[in-house]
């Protein structure tokens, strides 16, 4: 199914973090996931502040972008799918604060690191922003 106006990169995104969460929910991982948390927040962990290094700035790229990609993923999951609530979007977060809970979440929770990233993101933002 297309839908008009919303870039093919972008459905193929949703389609493929609804095909990770169906796994999920039925308790099959089958699906090959390229980052875990371990992989991001090894590049998460750079203090913006200090980074001084080329590799330090292309890490907080693709930081920022693999949680911008995951919100926006999530966000039109919920919206195009009719899933459930996974956690409240609000237009007035920052990709910055999304950024600093799922940084935060990964450095409390060093047992869970193992886990796909996109399940961790998932979790650090239902925690931070629950459905009311």
């Amino acid at each position: 199914m297309s839908y008009p106006g919303l870039p093919i990169m972008k459905q193929l995104l949703v389609l493929a973090a609804f095909i990770m969460l169906v796994g999920l929910a039925k308790g099959e991982d089958k699906t090959r996931y390229f980052t875990d948390g371990n992989k991001l927040l090894q590049i998460c962990k750079v203090d913006y502040s200090t980074a001084i290094a080329q590799v330090e700035f292309h890490d907080i790229g693709n930081c920022a972008g693999y949680v911008a990609a995951s919100v926006d993923a999530l966000s039109m999951l919920m919206k195009l799918d009719g899933q459930e609530c996974i956690f409240k979007t609000d237009l007035h977060v920052a990709l910055g604060q999304y950024v600093d809970v799922v940084k935060l979440y990964l450095i409390n929770h060093p047992t869970n690191r193992h886990f796909p990233a996109i399940e961790l993101i998932m979790t650090a933002l239902h925690e931070a922003f629950p459905c009311k």
